[in-house]
């Protein structure tokens, strides 16, 4: 049994979440992550966009929790437990499978390090939404260190016969998405499989799978994805993670990734506009690569003007291994 530490109350409001991005290989990754954060509300950090990710997708709640029977359909609840002191407190996401009155409710945690204060607040989560909704509730915790699992895995003894048990997921109960079919029907689990699962010796068809789940899931919020697994992934691993990515997905897809880089071009006011655009994303995919651009070679590229031949080169980069290889 786990004991709860003496009382101290959260913070009234949410913690905001702005942490630092990990520096990306290239400078449109670096960039990218940050302005999506602000503005798709996908945030940079693994924490907050796991969370997302469950409201996106329930579906990975039955996935996580295996045996578990939990009904349909499912809707997201309010996360907001107040209480009759002027103190708030939020869960990560709760989520209402089925209907009344079959429902059951999941307790959403995502947890990257231990803090034993979440000993005291879950169990005033859980006690709060059977109280107000009178159903079974579920906690469940994604935890992404095996070790901080182990802390979080035994109940939380409140009383002398009161307990509450959370569903602990550690990275060895995220299934390891290695087919395109799975990685389409849930792009989300393919994403958190990459993120949890890089170190394997089979990671170049995780990440295999991920193309096929960020294709399905769209440009927008495939890039989102993409995006995401970049910046969590070892720094070391960026560039080998991107090419196995555009040699992956295909060659329609790859363009429209470049085009958004394009339209991204636009919006921060290149003055240029869709030609330093297309110019902008043949170096990137070059560098991400790692092949090695002379001097007189970035000068080739910066300087055309020419849409369709940097169109060409769009479509050529994902597949050259050398740059002569693309100018021939």
């Amino acid at each position: 049994m786990v004991d709860v530490p003496r009382h101290r109350h959260e913070p009234a409001s949410r913690r905001i979440r702005g942490k630092e991005i990990p520096t990306c290989p290239y400078r449109f990754a670096s960039e990218s992550v940050v302005r999506l954060c602000q503005c798709l509300n996908m945030a940079g950090d693994r924490h907050d966009g796991f969370v997302e990710m469950f409201e996106r997708r329930p579906e990975l709640v039955r996935v996580l929790l295996g045996d578990v029977d939990i009904p349909v359909p499912v809707r997201v609840a309010s996360n907001e437990f107040s209480q009759y002191k002027p103190t708030a407190y939020y869960a990560d996401r709760v989520l209402m499978f089925g209907a009344a009155p079959d429902e059951v409710a999941v307790v959403v945690e995502v947890q990257r390090r231990f803090d034993a204060e979440k000993l005291r607040s879950w169990p005033l989560y859980v006690a709060s939404v059977w109280a107000r909704d009178g159903c079974p509730v579920i906690l469940l915790v994604l935890c992404d260190d095996p070790k901080v699992a182990a802390q979080y895995g035994p109940p939380i003894r409140i009383g002398r016969a009161a307990l509450v048990t959370p569903d602990v997921v550690g990275p060895d109960r995220v299934p390891v998405v290695r087919d395109a079919e799975t990685a389409r029907a849930l792009p989300e689990l393919s994403v958190i499989s990459s993120i949890l699962h890089h170190d394997r010796p089979d990671r170049d068809q995780i990440f295999v799978a991920l193309g096929a789940a960020v294709t399905a899931a769209g440009n927008g919020l495939g890039r989102r994805y993409h995006d995401l697994v970049l910046a969590e992934v070892p720094e070391a691993l960026r560039a080998h993670l991107q090419e196995v990515l555009m040699n992956s997905v295909s060659t329609e897809y790859r363009s429209e990734y470049f085009r958004a880089l394009v339209a991204e071009g636009k919006a921060e006011g290149l003055t240029e506009g869709e030609v330093k655009g297309e110019a902008k994303a043949v170096l990137i995919m070059l560098e991400t690569r790692g092949l090695v651009l002379a001097p007189e070679d970035r000068a080739r590229i910066t300087a055309c003007t020419d849409l369709d031949q940097l169109d060409a080169w769009v479509r050529r980069v994902g597949s050259v291994t050398t740059v002569s290889e693309l100018f021939d």
